[in-house]
């Protein structure tokens, strides 16, 4: 189950891969893989917690203002 939940946050976040400028195979792969890695994360955060969800969604909050910013950057400059 979390395998599974992983690649399907990996999966929903593809699109970010299109900030750049069109579709390149290595950016896509690059967004999905590095996503169900933290997808993964985020899962055993739940489960580490006695499946609630707070944490998870802390640790997501924190990652979007200290990296998104960043990625959202680069990717426009790349494209």
């Amino acid at each position: 189950q979390l395998t599974a939940t992983a690649v399907c946050f990996g999966l929903a976040h593809a699109p970010w891969s299109h900030l750049a400028g069109g579709v390149r195979l290595a950016v896509l792969l690059g967004a999905v893989g590095n996503t169900a890695l933290l997808g993964l994360l985020y899962g055993a955060v739940v489960l580490l917690s006695r499946r609630s969800l707070a944490p998870a969604i802390a640790a997501h909050g924190v990652t979007d203002f200290l990296v998104e910013p960043w990625l959202v950057l680069s990717a426009l400059a790349a494209g």
